[in-house]
């Protein structure tokens, strides 16, 4: 059975084909310079916007365009169909209360390649004193999105994201590790559903 994606899950698979698959394949670098790490990326419904100086506002109607047009495609299931440009002369400071989990991707985000540390920081914030059945329902937990401000989490079935708010102390546990990692108050995490990550080095406890 398929699982319908939600548009955080979307947006998490959209995050990682910029701050992985693009990054790595040089596809940004070679469009946009040594300023691609100050290119913003915003999703809202079937569109998604590039953001950046006026002076790259022809790239997505080129070659790099067609690309990130069939990457986000296949990547989003269908669900981005239209690629858009927007100008913006400056980078604005976006503060934790403004972020969303529908999020793509912002200026200083971290890169794919941060987040096994990013998930190894997570790692020690887990309570050792958490009951085992909490430990087991968040460890069945991956990290797969992470920007300045959020964490987002991957369960692979409905079940599994449920198990945080049926298993006693499940939810507490995963909230103490991000609240840790993020040294907030209010920590800002998200768990969807996607099915496709499975390597276990994603694991929240492995």
């Amino acid at each position: 059975m398929t699982v319908q994606l939600t548009p955080a899950a979307i947006a998490v698979r959209l995050r990682r084909l910029w701050a992985g698959d693009l990054v790595a394949s040089g596809e940004l670098a070679a469009t946009f310079g040594e300023g691609w790490e100050a290119i913003t990326v915003e999703m809202n419904g079937p569109i998604l916007t590039v953001v950046g100086p006026s002076t790259h506002r022809d790239a997505t109607k080129g070659p790099f365009g067609d690309s990130l047009a069939r990457q986000a495609k296949a990547a989003s299931r269908g669900a981005i169909t239209t690629i858009r440009w927007r100008n913006s002369s400056r980078y604005v400071d976006v503060r934790r209360e403004q972020t969303s989990d529908l999020d793509v991707f912002g200026f200083e985000d971290p890169l794919l390649d941060a987040y096994p540390a990013i998930l190894a920081d997570v790692q020690d914030g887990i309570p050792g004193e958490a009951p085992a059945a909490a430990r087991a329902a968040v460890g069945a937990l991956r990290l797969v999105g992470a920007s300045r401000h959020r964490l987002w989490f991957a369960a692979r079935t409905v079940a599994e994201r449920d198990a945080l708010g049926t298993v006693p102390g499940a939810r507490a546990t995963l909230f103490e590790a991000v609240q840790i990692y993020q040294g907030a108050k209010r920590p800002l995490h998200h768990v969807v559903v996607d099915p496709s990550y499975k390597a276990k080095r994603q694991l929240l406890i492995s």
